[in-house]
């Protein structure tokens, strides 16, 4: 069975388990760096808001053995727990004085994402983009979020700035990070712990830096949550107090949009070196919509500030 006619299956069979009860339809959905994926959205008369559940993790479920039959038990029962979150009304959106605590950030590509930010307010930082989304609520399987459009500032009556120092009070706190060094992680089931694509980076940094020691030291850089974590090398003053712990600049290798990789600088600086990897490394392991950017950065501890040269 193809995708189209896998997702027109599931959209029939969920229309028949929800017995007239709520609309389904599938809907084209524009992600990071122009991906588009395919979501269920599941809406019952009167409701505002209406979750959207993504198919294509199904689809790969279905193609490995899942029967269609307990992919539409797996649906309604995240629906079911996004039904029953008080906050499914969503009616606070349209009060800024409600949804500003939930307002954070995130670090997307600007050029992949240029037809994007047509539509969505951002702030330029490197060769990426700063925009902001809204937490609604969290929950076992994913958290709830909606990303902030032109129209919802407009609507709010904010400037792009006053989200961005809303989203800088916040995120820190919404989102705080972890920082563990390779060999912690390890030590905590690194298999586990480190998504694919870092552990690919990491293997081909420490065979690119080799301190004359001998003696490697390399640390993942994310949020707690691990969703969008590479934003946290936006947090105050935290590269600049890992370069004073580590007493050296470093570089940073943007893993995928969720962490990034720091890698002390040990010899002379081999900027360009490290960014062909990491396009090597984007090209062959990371999903497309994962992607942060093809650039190594290098944090210059001297100046206190991230270069992309």
């Amino acid at each position: 069975m193809r995708f189209y006619e896998f997702t027109k299956e599931i959209e029939k069979e969920m229309n028949a388990y929800m017995d007239g009860k709520a609309e389904v339809h599938t809907s084209t959905i524009q992600k990071n760096n122009g991906v588009k994926m395919e979501g269920l959205v599941i809406r019952e008369k009167g409701q505002r808001v209406a979750p959207t559940i993504y198919l294509n993790c199904f689809y790969e479920r279905f193609l490995q053995g899942m029967e269609i039959e307990d992919v539409i038990k797996e649906i309604y029962t995240i629906y079911k727990s996004c039904k029953n979150h008080p906050l499914e009304d969503a009616e606070f959106f349209s009060d800024y004085e409600q949804v500003k605590k939930r307002v954070v950030y995130k670090l997307i590509h600007k050029e992949r994402n240029r037809k994007l930010l047509e539509d969505v307010p951002f702030i330029p930082y490197l060769d990426l983009a700063i925009v902001f989304y809204c937490i609604v609520f969290r929950q076992e399987y994913g958290n709830a979020t909606i990303l902030i459009h032109k129209e919802h500032i407009k609507m709010w009556n904010v400037t792009v700035e006053e989200l961005y120092e809303q989203a800088s009070r916040n995120t820190p706190v919404l989102l705080p990070y972890f920082i563990k060094s390779i060999e912690e992680i390890m030590g905590e089931q690194f298999e586990e712990k480190l998504p694919k694509e870092g552990k690919e980076y990491v293997r081909k940094a420490m065979d690119a830096v080799k301190p004359a020691s001998g003696q490697i030291s390399m640390y993942v850089l994310s949020n707690q949550e691990k969703l969008y974590g590479a934003a946290s090398i936006l947090y105050p003053n935290l590269l600049k107090n890992f370069a004073i712990a580590c007493g050296r600049d470093f570089y940073i290798l943007p893993s995928s949009v969720h962490e990034v990789i720091l890698v002390p600088e040990y010899d002379s600086r081999d900027l360009a070196g490290m960014s062909e990897m990491v396009k090597e490394i984007n090209e062959l392991e990371v999903a497309e919509e994962e992607i942060l950017s093809d650039h190594a950065y290098y944090y210059d501890k001297e100046e206190e500030r991230i270069l992309l040269e």
